[in-house]
């Protein structure tokens, strides 16, 4: 693209300077291709392609940067394209679940509004000429809110694929908790709680037996969580009580820990069940 006709690459760059992961774009539609005779999403806008493709286009509210801050600001001959995904409205459970990071498919966009996500199912690209024309406003105006954005998108790419024996030994416990988000319960509030749920997987994902042991990951205890060993101890046994002995699984475990207690090693060893590309929503 370096050097093309009437491109004022030096002024797209200057324009895109300050544009980063998590902005939101003046763009109300996602274009992508299907069937044009069986159209899953959207309305065509297109002939079919050789031999039935068709361009089918999904009105939105807007478009958010999905692409990393460094492929945004990079020269256009070098990455000519912005990866970008639409702006959605939920509510309900599933709502709940994302705002919590623990729906894979949504990432939370607050800036936007408490029911503001970006579907990260439905990404596409766009070339920076059109970006460079469009409104923008930013939806990560922080620091924090930038880096736990990227985590998400991040995590939506890098998810372990765990074995099939795995998930069945995890799958409604992961269920259960999910489905006690937001719910007036003693076991609901407890949930609300949780950061995360994560697996160490010994000696590795493919041995002959399995032992799992799950970390019930809470927030730091200065934030005050009320922390109560028994009552936490009881919880993870009921919830480790809905976990199944399956295929190479031969042992289950498991204990609550509090974030500042958690080393860096336990964090690198372990998965998150509950993001596991299996369970749903």
């Amino acid at each position: 693209m370096a050097g093309t006709p009437g491109i004022d690459e030096a002024g797209i760059q200057a324009a895109l300077a300050d544009c980063r992961q998590g902005d939101v774009i003046a763009i109300s539609r996602a274009d992508h291709f299907g069937l044009a005779a069986t159209p899953l999403n959207g309305v065509a806008v297109s002939a079919p392609f050789t031999p039935d493709l068709v361009a089918l286009r999904c009105e939105c509210e807007a478009v958010v940067v999905i692409s990393q801050t460094c492929e945004v600001v990079a020269p256009i001959d070098e990455q000519p394209f912005i990866e970008v995904a639409p702006l959605v409205r939920l509510e309900g459970d599933i709502a709940g679940l994302a705002r919590k990071n623990w729906s894979p498919r949504y990432a939370p966009l607050p800036a936007m509004g408490d029911d503001a996500f970006v579907d990260l199912d439905f990404h596409s690209r766009l070339e920076k000429t059109v970006v460079v024309n469009a409104a923008r406003q930013r939806g990560c105006p922080t620091d924090a809110v930038g880096r736990r954005f990227g985590r998400h998108v991040g995590h939506k790419y890098s998810r372990p694929a765990f074995p099939e024996d795995v998930v069945v030994c995890f799958r409604d416990m992961v269920n259960r908790i999910k489905g006690k988000i937001g719910k007036d319960s003693d076991e609901g509030r407890r949930a609300d709680i949780l950061e995360d749920v994560r697996v160490l997987i010994s000696p590795d994902f493919w041995a002959v037996e399995l032992s799992l042991f799950f970390y019930f990951v809470l927030p730091p205890l200065d934030e005050g969580i009320g922390f109560a060993p028994v009552v936490w101890d009881e919880q993870v046994d009921d919830w480790l009580d809905r976990c199944t002995l399956a295929g190479r699984v031969q042992a289950i475990d498991g204990m609550p820990i509090t974030l500042d207690v958690m080393t860096a090693e336990t964090l690198e060893d372990s998965d998150s069940v509950i993001q596991a590309e299996v369970i749903s929503p």
